[in-house]
């Protein structure tokens, strides 16, 4: 039996990305990132009372941890995930009300809720900064 020629169907390499599904990936990447960070600092915390509490697992020092610029980059790349993921949850909700679905106001929500998640990360930074991060 000879098998017909049907056309491919597209794969994701041969779409060109639209702001959308970028932000829409974005969206995913962050909620993951938020859920992974709550975990995270909850173990910090617990980690933070057993050591205040006296009890200390071998080569830890939790509080000399807190001062790396590794949990300071953590703690900025969680408040830019915070402040994305809420603002692009509020612009979801704009849409379930059925407001805003033309291409032209998606993308300039799109990139407001980008902008704006920028700028108050850059003030979370600036706030920190001043407060002696």
């Amino acid at each position: 039996m000879e098998q017909k020629k049907r056309p491919i169907s597209p794969h994701l390499s041969i779409y060109k990305p639209q702001i959308s599904s970028i932000l829409s990936i974005l969206h995913r990447l962050t909620g993951a990132f938020l859920f992974f960070a709550l975990i995270a600092l909850c173990w910090l915390m617990i980690a933070l009372v057993m050591q205040s509490a006296g009890v200390v697992l071998v080569g830890s020092n939790t509080y000399h941890f807190i001062d790396t610029w590794l949990f300071k980059a953590f703690l900025l790349a969680l408040s830019f995930c915070l402040y994305y993921h809420l603002l692009n949850g509020i612009r979801h909700l704009f849409w379930d009300a059925g407001y805003g679905y033309e291409i032209k106001s998606m993308n300039m929500s799109g990139i407001l809720v980008v902008a704006v998640s920028l700028f108050m990360t850059g003030a979370t930074l600036a706030l920190a900064i001043i407060n002696r991060f």
